[in-house]
């Protein structure tokens, strides 16, 4: 009909204002938060005052690094801020003195700014006295006593001058990355650029100096009593190991070397035995002299004449060679026989610096052979190949560090 569409109009609009809206469902109650306490004089960081929380101590710096707090500013929480926890996500948020609770800025970066970053470093000691080395200062220092190996050997801290420091240097911590840096007696309020072992000494004198030291002197020859041991009953890794233990180093039980590697590695998100290798060992208790990953390997031979060549200058008893794939790994410690740089090493022995027949135990190679061996190996998997050379410092391998006399 003429007037049907007003009509169906009015009733459709009669019908749908009958029709009521569905509510929206009840926001969700903010997740519950406990008071870590206040950034104060005492407590200048959250890391002070999660140390200081009976129930979350045990954790402070899983939580500090958990990726729901990565890019927060803790090094702009003003004093007097209350720092709040949620257990069941690690997240940490604060108040401002007289403000309304509110998650932080995510960080400025200078990079995108241009604007330096702020002053992040806080004192936590001074070397001298009876504080002679990084280790006692932390170990003094009631927040990061706790974690002070895992500090000290740290990536973020690897091949930093521990052993240059003079009595009356600063030591400054940056809390949110657990980064060390030094103060020199006189020095300006900025903390002064922290160079590398290597930057500072050639790699020869870095050598000579401190890659020939007694300690591993000794270490080559303790190795040399288990030649003849069958593979079966001491690897590559446990012939070090073992080297070790003959040199006074505790491995096994709470605070011994294996635990302090696996606690490394756990800090870094990283399987427990990963460090467990020559290369780890070199990484986390001793000083590397040489690295060199090789991703296409063309041609084995010049390789390892080249290596061996660079090598050669530097090379020192005790020295532990370590060579690494992704499929397989490999270590020893370097030696010398008759004039001539020898691996001893555990594995199959086919280039023997004695007569006998080819078999799997420990045994004294030819250490050019050997490297030729490994660039050979790598090439028929088509894998890439890295060459770690290094020494083993026994300060950090007992559990302390001491300073160098120079």
């Amino acid at each position: 009909r003429r007037d049907g569409t007003p009509r169906f109009a009015a009733i459709l609009e009669r019908q749908t204002d009958s029709i009521s809206t569905p509510e929206a469902p009840p926001a969700p109650a903010a997740a519950p938060t406990v008071s870590l306490g206040i950034i104060s004089d005492a407590t200048p960081t959250v890391s002070h005052l999660l140390m200081a929380h009976p129930a979350h101590a045990s954790d402070c710096w899983r939580i500090i690094h958990a990726g729901v707090n990565q890019g927060k500013a803790f090094n702009r929480i003003p004093t007097g801020a209350e720092v709040r926890l949620n257990p069941s996500t690690n997240e940490i948020t604060w108040k401002r003195p007289g403000n309304a609770p509110a998650p932080p800025a995510p960080a400025v970066k200078a990079e995108a700014t241009g604007t330096p970053r702020p002053e992040s470093n806080i004192v936590i000691g001074v070397i001298g006295g009876d504080t002679p080395t990084v280790s006692h200062v932390l170990k003094k220092n009631p927040v990061y006593a706790p974690s002070t190996w895992k500090i000290v050997f740290a990536d973020v801290n690897s091949g930093k001058p521990f052993t240059r420091l003079r009595p009356g240097t600063e030591v400054l911590i940056d809390p949110e990355t657990l980064e060390l840096s030094f103060r020199r007696p006189g020095g300006t309020s900025a903390p002064v650029p922290v160079l590398s072992a290597a930057a500072e000494e050639p790699l020869g004198d870095m050598a000579a100096s401190g890659g020939a030291s007694g300690f591993s002197e000794r270490l080559a020859e303790t190795v040399k009593s288990f030649i003849g041991k069958p593979y079966s009953e001491i690897d590559c890794y446990n012939l070090v190991i073992n080297g070790l233990k003959r040199q006074g180093v505790r491995y096994n039980g709470h605070g011994g070397l294996r635990e302090r590697l696996e606690n490394i590695a756990e800090m870094e998100g990283k399987p427990r035995n990963a460090y467990q290798n020559g290369e780890g060992l070199i990484k986390t208790a001793g000083r590397e002299l040489y690295s060199r990953s090789f991703a296409a390997i063309q041609s084995p031979a010049a390789l390892a004449d080249e290596v061996f060549g660079t090598l050669r200058p530097v090379l020192r008893k005790g020295m532990i060679l370590s060579f690494s794939t992704p499929s397989r790994g490999h270590t020893g410690v370097v030696s010398r026989r008759n004039g001539e740089w020898t691996y001893i090493n555990s594995g199959l022995m086919d280039h023997r610096v004695d007569a006998g027949r080819i078999t799997r135990r420990v045994g004294e190679e030819r250490l050019r052979a050997e490297i030729g061996n490994w660039f050979r190996l790598a090439r028929s998997r088509n894998e890439p190949l890295k060459v770690t050379v290094g020494t083993l410092d026994e300060a950090k391998l007992k559990g302390d560090r001491v300073a160098s006399v120079r």
